[in-house]
């Protein structure tokens, strides 16, 4: 190969090596959870919380246990007690958009099956993408035992009309 020739061939080598890695792994970001449990009387929880966070295409990041994922808050804390902030943040695939959406649950594995969930508010950061946040005012019981009698709910805030579902299949991590 002719020496002038070289180095175009090793730049598109370079740009192609480059262009097909950066497609095949998704970016990483950093998300943080704070979550407030009301202080009201038997509105904390020993039972393990998962949540879920979607964005208006359905993409999706599945967070099966919170304390396990992320707990921030020691060794020997209490999570999720009446009147707590507790914090969360760990890694996972960046949402092509912002979260809008989201889906509290908790297994009920404990005797008394009830937490009170005053608010959540999430944040995501990552290399070369814009920080979002989204702060979901719960209000709601996850019970057995209190109205509305479900250790789950779902706290939608997309917009429809700026939904571009159908455009992408949308795409679910799990962590």
């Amino acid at each position: 190969m002719a020496p002038g020739i070289i180095k175009p061939v090793l730049a598109l080598f370079i740009f192609f090596t480059i262009s097909a890695s950066s497609q095949t792994a998704p970016t990483t970001c950093v998300y943080s959870v704070y979550v407030k449990t009301g202080s009201m009387l038997f509105a904390g929880t020993d039972s393990t919380i998962s949540a879920a966070f979607s964005t208006a295409s359905g993409s999706k990041l599945e967070i099966s246990n919170l304390v396990q994922w992320g707990g921030l808050m020691g060794n020997g804390y209490d999570y999720f007690e009446a009147g707590s902030i507790d914090v969360f943040s760990g890694y996972a695939p960046c949402l092509n958009e912002p979260i809008c959406a989201l889906t509290l649950s908790s297994d009920g594995a404990v005797w008394f099956p009830s937490w009170y969930v005053e608010s959540l508010q999430v944040s995501a950061a990552g290399w070369g993408k814009a920080c979002t946040q989204h702060f979901f005012n719960v209000n709601q019981w996850l019970s057995t035992i209190f109205w509305p009698y479900s250790l789950t709910t779902n706290v939608n805030e997309c917009n429809p009309k700026l939904s571009i579902a159908g455009v992408q299949p949308p795409v679910v991590y799990e962590v």
